[in-house]
């Protein structure tokens, strides 16, 4: 036993003895010299690059520790790749014969690895042996004995990226790079790592992926988390889809497939939030979900293959010419190398919800088709405009809703403008502008429009209380040529107008209302406080006047006027200032009757000017007669004072009482009279005037105010008393028309008055009357004598005054003064006495 012991401890020595002296060995004499010269050659083999070692000695535990391992870029200068210590596990070398060495693991710390792209635009790792094409390089030489690499473990890593064809110099950095390699027998490379972006937000990556000998394919999964999307937009930026970020982090997941070192395949998922990106003036804001794929080679970016879709959630895409920003967007959006296209975008423009649908479908051949449909609240339509249309449509208010469809197609090499075509269907819409006194409401129909024209065919709607009917044509929006046909039971208008920079210019309006027509032109200008210039003829049919304006002209209906007026009209002036027109009305009618009561002939001349109204003719031919008036109003003035002066000659009372309630009266004559009557605005006291009356011939007694007189004094046979003249001269003062020499002359009757009737109709009169002796005994009742006398040509005197109202007159014989029964009567009688 205890030889046995001696034995084993004798072995055991000699094993520790060999082991040393073997450690030894290779520590001082073949790890430093031929190990780390045959090393330094083989990877440098391995690389096609220059290699440096600082030294190499061997572990136990460990096994060889390689440390200061510098793999140079072909210029002998650069560094490619640098590892701070490398060791390995045991090192088997199980059959000499094979000359195969089989490594189970490399543990690396501290390596650092630089990828650059040269300015050439190559990258520095496409020419390693491994990825390099058989056929498109030399076969490496062949190692003397195999190597095979189990497992791969790195810490404590960095890898710096520089693209050398950026000025200046792109360059990040992926610190703390930790992971492993598992190698396999048949070639393929397993591994997986994690780093971080040295940035700010210390951008967490995680890399898991392979790569095949055999195929030479790489396969690189790579996980990102708090990415600033600011990093790859600095560097991709020349092939971005935008001009610029402003904001945006990112998740993402990355799958990246490389063949042969030179084609590429990419795939990425990527949910942003608050990302901002801008392009051509457009700005997109949200947080937007990502999908993309693309295929391209690495030494040519710009000629890959790619397709992104952006799932827009909430989004908000502004700078768009005329709309501002359209908020809310919600859908998916694909954009590729060959176009930009969606199914349907939902969103929102001025709270207005929209569906958008299209794009551009190659780029090659850019011709953009989108279709828009929205339903629009009109009180917002001006911001739809284009800047050159708004100012036309500044003063048009609109109220309602319109169902809009619109299509716009674009060939974007083409310098024609934009294709546009669509319809609005309008509901309920209401409209008020300037030159349109009142509003258009109820507006129902289609409007069916592409770039310069527009159509209506049967809009409906009101205006005035009546139901209209209406079809139009628009063409050249820049300055619209506008036809109108607007047409009821009532109604017919035709139009033309243009709307041009400063002003709406009336081509031609032409049609009837009713029995009425007129055929105008002109010009509407400075839109916001309108200045209208109008010319043209227009025949009134004055019932038609009188239904159009009810309210305005009561005057028309009370005394039933009637009759058609053909009218030559050129007014000019502020539409909300009728005062400053400056208008030359001129005025025909065979006919116009006035309560019943005839005036042929009719002509007026009209003309205001600086506030000044002159109706230099207004006359007519009444009966036989003529009639002529003038009248001048000053309107500069609160209350403006005006003047009118009436004349009246040759008019023959029995035709015109034909026309009156006294139409089966006995009544003759030949009616003459002027007046000049002064006032001030509407206020009824300020009128002041005279005038005159003369009737010849004249059989009056069926007049209210004679037949009264007859009554009273109990006249019978009046039909043989005929006027020869009356006469009266007349005050108009303090709203009262008086006279004190009104003369009615007779063979056997005088009558003489004096008072007056105020302008609500009352009277207020005195009339002395005078009938011959014969005629008196005759005619009258002895006992009446009371109060008449006789006076000293032989007539009876009697006094009467008469009150209540023309239509309306009271009668009541009025003992004589006693003055005048003295001098007229008992001095008479009693002469001879005295």
């Amino acid at each position: 036993m205890k030889y046995r012991l001696k034995t084993l401890k004798v072995i055991i020595l000699g094993t520790l003895l060999v082991c040393t002296v073997a450690l030894l060995y290779i520590n001082i004499f073949l790890a430093p010299v031929k190990l780390k010269n045959f090393l330094t050659e083989k990877i440098s083999q391995a690389t096609n690059r220059p290699v440096s070692l600082e030294s190499v000695h061997f572990s136990l535990v460990r096994g060889f520790i390689l440390k200061g391992l510098t793999i140079y870029e072909p210029d002998k200068e650069t560094v490619f790749m640098q590892v701070e210590k490398l060791s390995t596990t045991l090192l088997f070398v199980p059959l000499i014969k094979e000359r195969k060495i089989i490594i189970p693991s490399i543990h690396i710390n501290s390596p650092l690895l630089n990828i650059a792209k040269t300015k050439g635009d190559v990258w520095n790792f496409s020419n390693l042996p491994f990825l390099v094409r058989k056929s498109d390089s030399k076969k490496p030489k062949k190692l003397d004995f195999s190597v095979l690499v189990q497992k791969v473990m790195f810490e404590g890593g960095q890898i710096n990226f520089l693209d050398h064809t950026r000025s200046p110099i792109y360059n990040k950095r992926l610190v703390n790079f930790e992971g492993d390699a598992a190698i396999s027998l048949n070639g393929l490379v397993q591994f997986k790592a994690t780093s971080q972006l040295d940035t700010p937000l210390k951008t967490s990556i995680a890399l898991s992926g392979s790569y095949t000998e055999e195929e030479k394919l790489l396969t690189l999964k790579t996980v990102l988390k708090n990415l600033s999307l600011f990093e790859p937009y600095n560097y991709f930026y020349k092939v971005a889809l935008f001009s610029d970020l402003k904001d945006g982090l990112a998740d993402a997941s990355i799958d990246l497939k490389v063949y042969n070192g030179k084609n590429a395949a990419l795939d990425v998922n990527a949910s942003t939030e608050n990302l901002h990106i801008s392009s051509s003036g457009y700005t997109l804001k949200g947080d937007i979900d990502i999908e993309g794929n693309s295929i391209f080679d690495l030494t040519n970016i710009l000629k890959g293959n790619y397709k992104v879709q952006l799932d827009l959630k909430g989004s908000t895409l502004s700078g768009i010419p005329s709309l501002n920003e359209i908020s809310n967007l919600d859908g998916k959006l694909t954009i590729s190398n060959k176009g930009v296209y969606c199914k349907y975008i939902w969103g929102e423009i001025y709270n207005t919800p929209v569906k958008f649908s299209g794009g551009i479908d190659d780029f090659k051949r850019p011709e953009a088709n989108v279709d828009i449909q929205a339903d629009l609240d009109l009180v917002n339509y001006k911001t739809f405009l284009p800047e050159n249309l708004k100012a036309k449509f500044n003063d048009v208010d609109l109220k309602g809703l319109a169902e809009i469809s619109v299509s716009f197609f674009d060939n974007l090499k083409d310098p024609q403008p934009v294709s546009i075509k669509g319809d609005i269907q309008l509901k309920g819409v209401t409209l008020k502008t300037a030159i349109i006194p009142k509003e258009v409401k109820e507006i129902s129909g289609n409007i069916w429009f592409r770039n310069d024209l527009l159509f209506v065919s049967k809009l409906l709607f009101n205006y005035d209380k009546q139901r209209y009917t209406a079809d139009a044509k628009i063409t050249n929006f820049s300055s619209p040529d506008i036809r109108i046909k607007m047409y009821n039971k009532e109604v017919l208008l035709n139009s033309r107008f243009q709307i041009l920079e400063d002003r709406v210019h009336i081509l031609r309006a032409f049609g009837n209302y009713w029995n009425s027509s007129f055929d105008i032109g002109g010009d509407i200008i400075k839109l916001k406080e309108p200045d209208i210039l109008i010319k043209g003829a227009v025949s009134l049919n004055l019932l038609d006047f009188r239904k159009a304006f009810p309210e305005t002209l009561k005057y028309l209906s009370k005394y039933d006027v009637q009759g058609i007026c053909n009218f030559d009209v050129s007014i000019s002036g502020p539409l909300k200032e009728p005062k400053d027109f400056e208008a030359v009305i001129k005025a025909e009618s065979d006919r116009i009757t006035v309560k019943s009561v005839k005036f042929d002939k009719v002509k007026m001349g009209l003309m205001l000017r600086d506030r000044n109204l002159l109706i230099s003719e207004l006359s007519a031919r009444p009966y036989g007669g003529t009639f002529s008036s003038t009248l001048r109003m000053d309107l500069t003035q609160e209350d403006p004072p005006y003047a009118i002066h009436l004349s009246l000659e040759d008019l023959d009372l029995a035709k015109l009482a034909v026309d009156t309630k006294a139409k089966d009266k006995p009544i003759s004559g030949k009616a003459m009279s002027k007046f000049e009557i002064y006032g001030r605005g509407k206020n009824p006291e300020t009128i002041t005037g005279k005038g005159n009356l003369f009737i010849k011939g004249g059989y009056l007694w069926e007049l209210p105010l004679l037949k009264g007189l007859a009554d009273i004094l109990h006249l019978s046979d009046l039909s043989s008393i005929v006027f020869n003249e009356v006469t009266a001269d007349f005050t108009i003062a303090d709203k009262n028309v008086a006279t004190s020499n009104l003369v009615f002359k007779a063979k056997n009757v005088e009558l003489f008055g004096e008072g007056g009737v105020n302008f609500d109709g009352i009277v207020d009169f005195f009339i002395t009357t005078k009938i011959s002796e014969n005629y008196m005994k005759v005619n009258s009742e002895f006992a009446r004598f009371a109060n008449v006398l006789l006076a000293k040509a032989g007539q009876f005197i009697g006094n009467i005054r008469v009150s209540g109202t023309i239509k309306n007159p009271q009668f009541e014989l009025m003992p004589p003064p006693l003055d005048k029964v003295l001098k007229e009567g008992f001095k008479e009688l009693l002469g001879g006495f005295f």
